[in-house]
């Protein structure tokens, strides 16, 4: 009787553990597919964002033939507090040195800004720029630059 009492006690601890890990599992996988779910969910709102955020930039034909391209931008605040200065990030294939011209249109077409600013950098150099505009400017995040 005692063995028929230990060998149930055994089997039923065993079949608990077995439980446990099937349970285990299950919880794992689908706190997993939850993860893969939410990174996704982050991954798109960001991509949405950047691309409705995106500033279009046009840099002149001749600008291009002088060996300028550029990379990277964000938009900062001045001393007061407005978000006035775009920074740039010009790159350069060729020694280059002159005055740029910056425009800024809205989503519409409709100028809203302009300045310009002395880039002097040499071959294979590249370095952020901050270009100041007006301090009435509010960058339009789907609005066009064209540096000319």
């Amino acid at each position: 009787m005692k063995k028929v009492v230990f060998v149930g006690i055994l089997g039923l601890v065993f079949s608990c553990e077995r439980v446990k890990e099937k349970a285990s599992g299950a919880i794992d996988s689908g706190a997993q597919a939850v993860g893969r779910t939410a990174s996704d969910v982050v991954n798109n709102i960001d991509k949405g964002i950047s691309e409705s955020a995106a500033l279009n930039i046009e840099l002149s034909d001749d600008l291009k033939k002088d060996g300028l391209s550029f990379g990277k931008y964000y938009f900062s605040h001045d001393k007061e507090g407005h978000e006035n200065i775009l920074s740039l990030y010009l790159i350069t294939d060729k020694d280059f040195s002159k005055d740029l011209s910056l425009k800024l249109f809205d989503k519409k077409g409709v100028e809203m800004g302009r300045t310009s600013l002395k880039v002097s950098q040499k071959k294979g150099q590249a370095a952020y720029h901050d270009f100041v505009f007006d301090p009435k400017i509010r960058f339009e995040y789907q609005g066009k630059l064209i540096i000319e």
